[in-house]
């Protein structure tokens, strides 16, 4: 059971369904269980997302490009990582090339869970 759920973005609109990402500092130290996205990786966004999660109990990153590297993310208190491992390269170069997504990846990719000991 939960509170309240915070859903950070950079470009927020006036439906008040989330929160400004300027408003991490104010709303993430607060947070029990944080999930991040790895595409915070490719924005650049992860340290500073990270850095305000010292008093969470859980750390999660995930989404298919979560790098399955323990040693990476144990200085920085995240505990769970979600992700994917490629299965077919052949497939995986079809799709990319075609500029499909996540969802058109699932026959060639095995999702796979990892815990960050600690």
């Amino acid at each position: 059971k939960t509170d309240r759920i915070y859903v950070f973005e950079q470009d927020v609109t006036d439906d008040g369904a989330l929160y400004d990402s300027s408003t991490i500092p104010e709303h993430l130290p607060k947070c029990d269980v944080v999930v991040i996205t790895a595409s915070s990786i490719v924005n650049q966004t992860i340290d500073a997302v990270l850095s305000h999660c010292q008093n969470a109990r859980q750390v999660c990153v995930i989404g298919p490009s979560t790098p399955l590297c323990p040693q990476v993310f144990r200085p920085y208190n995240v505990q769970l990582l979600a992700g994917s491992v490629v299965t077919d390269p052949q497939r995986i170069l079809e799709v990319v090339s075609q500029g499909g997504g996540a969802m058109s990846m699932k026959p060639a990719i095995r999702q796979m869970l990892v815990r960050v000991p600690l």
